[in-house]
């Protein structure tokens, strides 16, 4: 794990609990918490985060086919954007379906 001083992920689940089978939304943003731009790469989703839904013992729940792949290290260039963040902003609210992971 990194921790950093000049950026913070926040992320926050849509729900507070799920069925099997329920979709499961992740929202997620990158703030700047510096006093100076932070230059940041945006990517695929699988190249910059790893997403664990784990259950109450602490028990890492299986990953489906689609996890398997994403876990996996890419084997294509990647296509990114790059640019600056500002001091005190954030990227906007991004959100995933969990449950497809």
């Amino acid at each position: 794990m990194r921790v950093s001083s000049r950026a913070q992920v926040i992320a926050s689940m849509e729900q507070t609990r799920v069925k099997l089978g329920d979709p499961i939304k992740l929202h997620f943003r990158l703030k700047n918490v510096s006093f100076e731009a932070v230059n940041v790469v945006w990517g695929p989703f699988n190249e910059n985060y790893w997403v664990m839904v784990i259950e109450a013992s602490g028990r890492e729940l299986p990953l489906t086919k689609e996890g398997e792949r994403l876990r996996q290290p890419s084997k294509v260039e990647i296509h990114s954007i790059s640019g600056a963040l500002g001091p005190g902003t954030d990227d906007g609210d991004h959100a995933i379906d969990v449950a497809k992971h």
